[in-house]
Formats: C-alpha cells, sequence, structure tokens
C-alpha cells in the first residue's frame, strides 16, 4: 500500500501512519493539501493527516481540504504527543526556533520561561524544521519536533518532553477517495446552508438532539466564496448506515448542500 503522510522524514505524521500500517509504502507530501491531493491524483492509496490537538484543538487545513478535495475519512485514531528541541552541534547561541505552528503552540510555556526573545519561524512540518536544522539553511536555529527526527539527522537534543501538556494527544485520520464499508461508530458531515437566518444552527442541531443523536463536534469554517458566508462540519455517533443517521441525514438536507465525510471506526493503536 501507498501511504501519504506529511514529510520529509521525521514527522508525528510519519510516526502515526507507520503505527496504523507497517508494511505501508510511505509517500511524503509538501504541507497537508499536498499530501491529501496525492490521494486524490491517486499517487496514493490512502493519507494519514492531523486532524485536532488536544492543546490546540481542530487541524484546519485538514479541516478545509476534505470536502475542496472530495475525500472520504476511512477510520480516526489517537497518538500521544511529545515534543523536544534540538539543534545543530555546531551551533553555539540559538537565535531561531523553528516548527509546525501549532507544534510551536503547543509548548508556548517552555517557550516563554526559557526562549523569550528568541524568533519563532513556522515550518511546513516539524519533519522540515529538523530538516532545515540539520542542513543548517537557517542559521543559529533549533527545531522543534520528534526526539525520533533528531536522532535521525543527527542533532544534539536540547529539551525533552517540552509540550505544555504531558498527555498532549492528537488525533489522526486514514483519508482515502471512497468511504469505507466497515461499520462507522462515527459520522462526519458538512453542510453549506442554502441561506443564513435567526436561528439555523438552533434548528439544525435541533434535528439531532430529538432523535437523541450525539454531536461530538460542531465549527463553522468560511466558504471562500463570500465574506461572511460560513459551513458547518459535524461530528456525531452512529454510522450512516444505522436507519436513525439515514433519516437525520436526509432531514438536513432542508437547511444546505450536505456532504459526507465518512462514516468510520476509532482504532485503537499502540
Amino acid at each position: 500500500m501507498k501511504l501519504a503522510v506529511l514529510g520529509p522524514k521525521g514527522t508525528f505524521t510519519e510516526l502515526a501512519a507507520l503505527k496504523y500500517r507497517r508494511d505501508a509504502n510511505i509517500i511524503y507530501g509538501k504541507g497537508i493539501y499536498k499530501t491529501l491531493l496525492s490521494v486524490k491524483e491517486g499517487k496514493a492509496d490512502e493519507a494519514v493527516v492531523p486532524i485536532e490537538n488536544l492543546l490546540e484543538g481542530t487541524i484546519r487545513e485538514t479541516l478545509d481540504s476534505l470536502p475542496k478535495l472530495d475525500l472520504k475519512i476511512l477510520a480516526e485514531f489517537d497518538m500521544p504527543i511529545h515534543h523536544c528541541l534540538a539543534k545543530h552541534r555546531d551551533t553555539l547561541e540559538i537565535k531561531i526556533i523553528m516548527s509546525y505552528t501549532n507544534a510551536i503552540k503547543q509548548c508556548s510555556n517552555y517557550l516563554h520561561e526559557h526562549y523569550d526573545n528568541t524568533e519563532l519561524k513556522e515550518a511546513d512540518s516539524t519533519g522540515e524544521a529538523m530538516r532545515l536544522v540539520a542542513e543548517k539553511e537557517i542559521p543559529d536555529s533549533a527545531a522543534i519536533g520528534l526526539r525520533y527526527a533528531a536522532e535521525f539527522y543527527g542533532l544534539e537534543l536540547i529539551a525533552l518532553n517540552i509540550e505544555d501538556n504531558h498527555d498532549n494527544l492528537t488525533r489522526f485520520v486514514v483519508v482515502g477517495k471512497n468511504g469505507s464499508n466497515k461499520n462507522g461508530t462515527k459520522t462526519s458531515i458538512v453542510i453549506t446552508p442554502y441561506k443564513d437566518y435567526a436561528g439555523l444552527l438552533y434548528k439544525l442541531t435541533s434535528e439531532f438532539a430529538n432523535r437523541r443523536i450525539n454531536l461530538c463536534k460542531i465549527e463553522s469554517r468560511p466558504t471562500e466564496k463570500k465574506l461572511g458566508e460560513y459551513m458547518f462540519y459535524l461530528d456525531f455517533d452512529g454510522d450512516k448506515n444505522d436507519e436513525i443517521i439515514k433519516e437525520v441525514l436526509e432531514v438536513t438536507k432542508q437547511y444546505g448542500d450536505v456532504k459526507l465525510l465518512g462514516s468510520y471506526p476509532h482504532l485503537e493503536i499502540k
């Protein structure tokens, strides 16, 4: 199986993908959108991408990319996330700290305490930050990311477990072109309302409450078509083949265009 992940080598997404399928042929993508695009274009069979973090919440790039590319969630699983800080062995003074945006935010307390006046620079991924430091493309820099990546790139570890919460978790999703045939425990949809009016969200969520369907998550994102227009992402318990879920999916069509992102299981992965 060809499995696309957020690259380069040494990202948390790569580690998550190998936990999911150790025998997979890993394909590295630059950025979440391009990683998912490789599935859309048939260059990969599936992709593994982050969708939510315990500390920082939704990974918006994933949420926005799924409906654009018309891809389906096949499964989800959680993985502990522990960050380290590493530098090139020749670096004497750290003037820049690099990492993926969310990783920097997840380590804000440590950075504030130890590197309050140090410039923070965003990278496409934690693995990319480690690579840039290792190849000295950014002088006097250090990177936040996975310990495995620091060791792979031959960097010197400065500190371990620098995340704000040591119970930090990231939820990853497995994504493919077609939905899973297995019974799911959760369903995800995106609704683009036909028009906005007072009480729209109340009426929409009432359809689930009246049927005793548990809504796990609701999030609005801009449609990118008109300022002030939003679409709603909903996660809820149940499988698309359940009669009650079929019913609510049909009923919600009166409020807007409904796109099924998938019904899928939650995997327990060690």
